[in-house]
Order: structure tokens, then C-alpha cells, then sequence
């Protein structure tokens, strides 16, 4: 048990502590800094300090301290962590993953499209709103919108006979199973009452191809789920704020699959530290992978361990596990963000990389299943797994790292008892 002469933020500080080295360590071992940098962290102060957002409403990787002072991409707090293994107490620390593999990869997907030939005009507007410079004219803007325009309304006839290009999804499926990695995939609900502009628009209802046979959306998450793989909620951008819209959502992706599901990730990452995870928790959710970021990549809160959500109304931790996002795509290759090409991407990615298993700890992957028509992305997630699987890693879900970190969260605790030094 936690000495109950530390207060609440110092007793969740060193629990993260001790689960990230699997042991026991004197509580007057660790220096004061470390023990309040982590708390900072993992509960998020800065992003209550700093009031600036992005034009999603978002905390992005501009706003951040580690951005300022050149850290972003290093996880510097399980360096400083690791540097306590010399003071660990015997017996031997559990071991960080499963089988004793090195490092864990967490593999994602948010399903923001499933179809081209299904787009709705709110949806194909989003779809090639991106494609449009932001600094030229007016006039320029709406002739490049009308021309783009044509493009969507020919598309059926283009691809008259021919599959839907989005039609690929057992094709991660395949991909990863090669490397016996599992991965989530995050569904978006059908368009509720409170619909945001840059909310997905297709229902689970709507016709798909899964290997060669049609289907609704609702029976390939099953096939999906059947085969191993994990289905979780893309909430809409409005739950994040919104306990109840929350609620519902997960009920109609449990209804779709018939199960409880225990992961999310917020669409478009809309997130407030203060509100969104005690949200989540109101929900029934058990861990949640949208702190990262939409526009680089990098450590938000500066590690790549699970970490458990604070209550910051109540001063107290919530039930929600965060397996926080290290690198999406569309941060890697848009125009409005890093606009990486092949060769810069693997390399920035490999880093990463190699900082997370060099304290064993978590790298998070997010990819769009509709980006599989981008040659270019679908090349780079290939070679991180491939990367991953020639350095040992457990490639799993978020539900799996959910399940694991949190039984091994609770060994830990049963094992060792902490004190404070009286």
C-alpha cells in the first residue's frame, strides 16, 4: 500500500514510479523535481496552464514546453525514471512486457471513411478541403473547389465495375498478422443529434467489401473482432465535452459487435484534460489513446508508458488508463503538418523508435485504414513493423496493453509495499 503520508499527487506520481520499474524503490530515493515533474506530466498541468488551442479547439505539439526546449521527441521522463533501477529493491523487478519482449508497440486505426463511392457532399468536402492552399485567393479557392467538385461527381462513373479503392481493410489485417501483431480499430457512431462539421459521416449501416464479400460496417467490425482484432469508439468531436453524447455512441458501436468495448480515442484528438477523461470514465471506457498529437509527432507528456488519468475537480485518479499516441499519419505527411516524404518519415519514426526501446517502454501508432491509397503511407507503417518485429516487440492493441499493464499494475502493488522515510 502507498504510505498514507503522502498526499494525493505525490501517491500518484509514485505509482507510475514504481510501475514503470516494476519494483520497489525508497520513497527518499527520489529527488522531489522528479516526483512533481511526473505528476506535471501524466496529469497534464501545462495544457491547464496554457490556455492556447489550435483551430480544432486542440492541444497540438506548438503549444508544448518540450517543443520550446528541444525535448519533444525524447521521453524524457522515463529517462530520469530508469535512472532509479540502481536503488530498486530486491526481488527482481517484473518484467515490462509480455514474454519479456523489449519494448511494446501499440498499433491504431480511426476509421474516418469507409467508402469514396459513398461520400456524402459534407464528407467530400472534407476530404479535399485539405488539398486546398490556404494562402491563395478567394477566387482561386472556389474555382479549385468546383474543379475538385467535378472530380467527386465523376467518381462513380470513373469507378463504375471497379471496387471501392477504401475497400482494403482486411489488408491491415493481413499485414500485421505476418508479424503476429493485433491492432485496434476505432469506429465512428452514426451521425447523432449534435453532428460537427468535421464529424465522419457514415453509418454503420452503409455497404462495404471485406475480403470478397458485402456487408454493412456492423458486420465487418464483427469479422474484424472475430478475428482477433479489437473494435473501439471514435468518439465525435462534440463528446468530448459531452458525458452523456459519450455514452450513447458506446452503446452503438457495443450494440453493432454485440460486446462491451473498453477503448476510445477522441475524433480529430478534441480533447480537455480537465473534462474529456473523467468523461470517458462516466462512460464505462477502461483506457483512452488521444493524447498525442494531429500535426507532428513526439511525447506529450514527455513518456511512452501508460499512464493513469487524474481527476482534477476531484483531486484524485480516475479509472482511465491513457496509452497516449506517439505517431499518426496524417502528422507525418500532410500539408498542414510535417509534409514528410518516404525516407524522412522512416527516419524520424525509427527514432522515436529507438527512444522508446531504449527504456522499454510503449511507441503508439495511429493510421487511417482510408490512407491505404497513399502508397507512400501505407510503405512507412510496413517498415515500422517490420522494424518492430526484427527488435522483439509485443505488437498489440490498446485493449491488450490495457489488460496487461493493468494486471501487472496490480501485481506490482499486491508484491510490494512502499514507504516513505519517516
Amino acid at each position: 500500500m502507498i504510505d498514507a503520508l503522502l498526499n494525493e499527487r505525490d501517491q500518484h506520481a509514485y505509482r507510475f514510479i514504481l510501475n514503470v520499474l516494476g519494483s520497489s524503490v525508497p520513497f527518499h530515493k527520489i529527488r522531489p523535481t522528479l516526483l512533481s515533474k511526473t505528476f506535471r506530466e501524466i496529469a497534464r498541468i501545462e495544457e491547464i496552464e496554457n490556455s492556447a488551442r489550435d483551430k480544432w479547439g486542440n492541444w497540438d505539439w506548438q503549444f508544448t514546453e518540450a517543443q520550446r526546449n528541444g525535448t519533444l521527441y525524447r521521453p524524457t521522463l522515463d529517462r530520469e525514471i530508469m535512472k532509479l533501477r540502481r536503488d530498486v529493491r530486491k526481488p527482481a523487478p517484473i518484467s515490462l512486457w509480455p514474454g519479456g519482449k523489449k519494448f511494446a508497440l501499440c498499433l491504431t486505426h480511426d476509421v474516418d471513411f469507409v467508402s469514396l463511392l459513398a461520400l456524402s457532399p459534407k464528407a467530400a468536402r472534407q476530404a479535399f478541403m485539405g488539398k486546398i492552399k490556404a494562402n491563395i485567393s478567394p477566387f482561386k479557392k472556389a474555382v479549385e473547389l468546383i474543379r475538385l467538385g467535378g472530380q467527386f461527381a465523376l467518381q462513380p462513373v470513373r469507378l463504375a465495375g471497379k471496387d471501392d479503392p477504401l475497400w482494403k481493410f482486411e489488408k491491415w489485417l493481413e499485414l500485421e498478422s505476418l508479424f503476429g501483431f493485433h491492432s485496434t480499430f476505432f469506429f465512428f457512431p452514426a451521425p447523432g443529434p449534435f453532428v460537427h462539421e468535421w464529424d465522419c459521416s457514415y453509418r454503420l449501416s452503409d455497404m462495404v467489401k471485406y475480403g470478397r464479400k458485402k456487408m454493412s460496417v456492423a458486420k465487418m467490425m464483427n469479422e474484424i473482432d472475430l478475428a482477433g482484432w479489437e473494435i473501439g469508439l471514435h468518439g465525435s468531436y462534440h463528446s468530448a465535452l459531452n458525458q452523456d453524447l459519450l455514452s450513447i455512441e458506446k452503446r452503438e458501436v457495443e450494440d453493432a459487435i454485440g460486446k462491451r468495448i473498453v477503448s476510445t480515442r477522441q475524433h480529430y484528438l478534441h480533447y480537455d484534460v480537465r473534462q474529456t477523461p473523467k468523461n470517458q470514465e462516466q462512460a464505462g471506457f477502461a483506457c483512452d489513446s488521444s493524447q498525442g498529437f494531429n500535426r507532428s509527432i513526439g511525447f506529450r507528456a514527455a513518456t511512452s508508458f501508460p499512464y493513469v488519468c487524474w481527476n482534477h475537480k476531484e483531486g484524485r485518479p480516475l479509472s482511465i488508463l491513457e496509452i497516449p499516441q506517439h505517431i499518426m499519419d496524417g502528422g507525418l505527411f500532410t500539408e498542414n503538418a510535417l509534409e514528410y516524404n518516404t525516407d524522412l518519415a522512416i527516419q524520424h519514426s525509427i527514432r522515436l523508435m529507438d527512444e522508446v526501446e531504449s527504456v522499454g517502454g510503449c511507441l503508439t501508432l495511429s493510421w487511417h485504414p482510408h490512407n491505404i491509397v497513399h502508397e507512400k503511407w501505407w510503405d512507412v507503417y510496413k517498415t515500422i513493423l517490420e522494424e518492430a518485429h526484427h527488435r522483439d516487440a509485443w505488437g498489440s492493441s490498446a485493449g491488450e496493453v490495457y489488460n496487461y499493464w493493468t494486471k501487472r499494475q496490480k501485481m506490482i502493488l499486491d508484491t510490494f509495499t512502499i514507504k516513505s522515510k519517516k
